[in-house]
């Protein structure tokens, strides 16, 4: 009874390792078949971008563009409100123009320091350089 159990099982590894070499052939196969045709699939995927694209552009873009109605009324200007516009901006220019010309103290300017020039010494007698205070 243990020797035909054996076998069995022996038997079902047997049958595994066909199954197994089968489908690594067809996968290897497949995937040959698969890079042989990429670049066409490709093409082809581009290609249906492409008249995708040009279905939107075209009910989008041409067709809005040629809808769209012009009206005189969008033509023509009201001189009334160009001319406050206008007198707006020119009295907006002058008060530019007039806070360019005003004199704004210079807040980075050099601020004196009590302290001496190097190599003078200052009303106290101290050497304010590094040569003096080497010397001595």
């Amino acid at each position: 009874m243990k020797f035909q159990l054996l076998q069995i099982g022996h038997c079902d590894r047997h049958f595994m390792k066909l199954n197994l070499d089968k489908i690594g052939k067809e996968v290897k196969l497949m995937l040959n078949v698969f890079w042989q045709k990429l670049f066409l699939v490709l093409i082809l995927f581009i290609v249906i971008n492409f008249l995708i694209a040009g279905v939107f552009f075209y009910v989008y873009y041409v067709k809005a563009q040629k809808e769209r109605p012009v009206s005189p009324l969008l033509l023509s200007i009201n001189q009334v409100l160009l001319e406050s516009v206008f007198s707006k901006w020119d009295e907006k220019e002058i008060e530019f123009q007039e806070a360019m010309s005003h004199e704004f103290p210079n807040v980075f300017r050099e601020i004196p320091l009590p302290i001496s020039p190097v190599g003078e010494t200052s009303s106290t007698g101290v050497a304010t350089s590094s040569e003096e205070i080497s010397e001595e």
